[in-house]
């Protein structure tokens, strides 16, 4: 009956192909359960794109059948990869928690007896349906990009020279399959001269918040060919599903005011001749004949023996050759040691006698009151006895002692420290 529940939502159950639309994962925990840990959100992605889930869920009360429980809510969307009928799901993950056990002997009302479990919940199927994109209307630049979408453009500066750099930058905001829009295009591109457009970001929307809009920044610089009064527009075509038709998102021209450029009055002077018209000068007069060195003078001493043949130390016999082998060894083990540990320290931490070793050692410890060290010895009593068994008579004598020190009348010892005797047959009895 502690077991949790997983159901999976979607936003639309006929979506076009490459639409996005919103999926929830609502996960249901009984409140006398203990959480100690929520896997990733798993969903088979055979046919769909989704995006990875959050780490933290949003979280909310809920009765469901008359008992409490913790709705947790983990919100994504996703977008189809191809056309046809599909199923959707079921979502699955793993969660770790302490479950309460019914049944058993409660000894003390300040210490519940639990279990630790590790479960898988599975969730629902969705059927979906994943529409092609219609033929009709379709417009030749058309790249795949579905959505809703909005662009305005800025370009810096406003007042330039034909010839001079211009910086536009463009914003892309609106729903939709942000991944698949590249740069839009700039129309009557013919008096300009254009540099490809580099993309900044994409500022991706949070799927728990109410305004759901991306947004795409794209940097393009451009040079005016000629003197002209403004940035023509640039557009890129999409297809909208809510209206079902392909739309075309185009920016308003940007003003400019463009002064004419500079161009030069005199050519530059051809080679071999003078600038101001004079005598022509013989293109190579200036330079110097390269000068021919004389190697004859150079003698080649070649060795008596070539190196590769000459005899070498033995690498066994190489001090410096074993001492860094040895280092890399010494460190190689290392790491696989701490590795090993790192392992077995986490399976112990996993166990489920995990409990029962926590309250030995602190059993053993000491350094503890006889109301503390009783209180103890009654956890460890309560997590050792079985469910329903009668429970040992050395035991019950713990138990006894418990109660009466800590829920009794008269419980004046319960604040001196344990004697190391009494501790030591206490440990004795009970292990």
């Amino acid at each position: 009956q502690f077991d949790p529940l997983l159901t999976i939502e979607a936003g639309k159950r006929a979506i076009y192909l490459g639409e996005v639309i919103p999926i929830t994962v609502n996960l249901y925990v009984h409140r006398r359960t203990m959480l100690r840990r929520i896997g990733l959100i798993e969903i088979p992605k055979d046919n769909f794109a989704i995006q990875r889930f959050p780490l933290q869920p949003e979280e909310s009360n809920v009765a469901i059948g008359g008992a409490p429980y913790r709705a947790l809510v983990f919100r994504s969307s996703l977008s189809a990869l191809k056309a046809g009928r599909y199923k959707l799901g079921p979502a699955s993950s793993e969660i770790i928690m302490d479950v309460p056990l019914e049944g058993g002997r409660q000894m003390n009302p300040f210490f519940n007896q639990t279990e630790f479990r590790r479960v898988k919940p599975q969730g629902n199927e969705i059927e979906m349906t994943v529409l092609a994109l219609p033929e009709a209307g379709k417009p030749a630049n058309f790249s795949g990009v579905v959505g809703d979408f909005q662009m305005t453009a800025t370009a810096e500066p406003h007042e330039a020279t034909v010839g001079d750099p211009i910086s536009v930058e463009i914003t892309v905001s609106g729903s939709g399959n942000f991944d698949a829009i590249s740069a839009p295009a700039l129309t009557a591109s013919d008096d300009w001269k254009t540099y490809p457009a580099r993309r900044i970001n994409i500022e991706r929307a949070n799927p728990t918040s109410e305004n759901r809009q991306s947004r795409a920044t794209f940097n393009q610089v451009i040079i005016p060919k000629k003197q002209l009064a403004a940035i023509p527009s640039f557009e890129f075509s999409h297809f909208n599903p809510d209206q079902k038709t392909y739309s075309t998102a185009r920016t308003e021209p940007i003003p400019l005011r463009l002064k004419p450029g500079t161009v030069p009055t005199t050519p530059p002077s051809p080679i071999g001749i003078t600038a101001n018209g004079g005598d022509r000068i013989p293109p190579d007069a200036d330079k110097v004949p390269p000068v021919q060195p004389h190697i004859t003078d150079i003698v080649t001493i070649m060795p008596v023996k070539s190196n590769w043949l000459a005899s070498r130390q033995a690498l066994l016999n190489d001090h410096t050759f074993l001492m860094w082998n040895a280092g890399a060894l010494g460190v190689l083990l290392l790491l696989i040691g701490g590795k090993i540990g790192a392992m077995v320290f986490r399976m112990r931490a996993a166990a489920p006698d995990a409990p029962y070793r926590h309250l030995w050692n602190q059993l053993r410890r000491g350094r503890m009151t006889r109301g503390e060290f009783y209180q103890a010895a009654a956890r460890y009593i309560h997590h050792r006895s079985p469910n329903g068994a009668e429970i040992p008579r050395n035991w019950q004598a713990v138990l006894d002692r418990n109660d009466a020190l800590n829920y009794g009348r008269t419980s004046v010892d319960a604040g001196q420290s344990m004697p190391s005797t009494e501790r030591r047959e206490v440990l004795q009895s009970i292990q």
